[in-house]
């Protein structure tokens, strides 16, 4: 069946509970098919000006209770969850939030995505930040906390290319090595 170029898949796509499919739309956006007895397509993000996706690969990971994380265009984290209580919801329930504007830490590009995303237990992000070492993100009693993993001596430099990371279920978080291509 032919599609309108709305529904078209123009980026990454992830899978979350109950296989409802999370995609990069060809307008940018965040978009989403569910089963409710059909399959049915919508618009996470329909705001007028839009939270766009950022077209480089591996720019989004979903966690725990489809939560949403992805790197935007202006290379910033965003968070987007489904919650209809929520005073800040927009359309159907979704909560939008960008993570670099609640909690930035350090030198203000040094905490901005520049490579891969992954998500472990608990909902806690990883990824490459423009400084090329290992960053995340994780939730506490206090909100949504950024740090650095490892010493600012560390070697924790994170290979650009795509697909660089991959995480388990214990939250370890392996890379491919920026200077040595070895996997840490």
């Amino acid at each position: 069946t032919s599609q309108p170029t709305s529904k078209r898949i123009g980026g990454d796509l992830v899978v979350g509970n109950n296989d409802q499919v999370f995609y990069r739309g060809n307008d940018g956006l965040m978009q989403t098919y569910y089963w409710n007895g059909t399959w049915n397509h919508a618009h996470v993000d329909v705001s007028t000006s839009g939270f766009p996706i950022s077209s480089n690969l591996a720019s989004i990971a979903i966690g725990e209770n489809n939560e949403l994380f992805y790197r935007g265009t202006d290379n910033k984290l965003h968070h987007m969850f489904w919650d209809p209580s929520h005073p800040d919801k927009f359309w159907n329930g979704w909560v939008h939030e960008i993570l670099d504007d609640i909690a930035p830490t350090g030198p203000a590009t040094a905490w901005k995505v520049a490579g891969d995303i992954v998500v472990g237990h608990n909902n806690q992000v990883f990824y490459r930040g423009n400084d090329g070492r290992l960053q995340t993100y994780y939730y506490n009693s206090s909100g949504w906390n950024h740090d650095w993993v490892g010493s600012a001596s560390s070697s924790n430099f994170i290979d650009v290319a795509n697909g660089s990371m991959a995480i388990n279920e214990d939250n370890n978080v392996f890379y491919r090595d920026q200077t040595s291509d070895y996997l840490k």
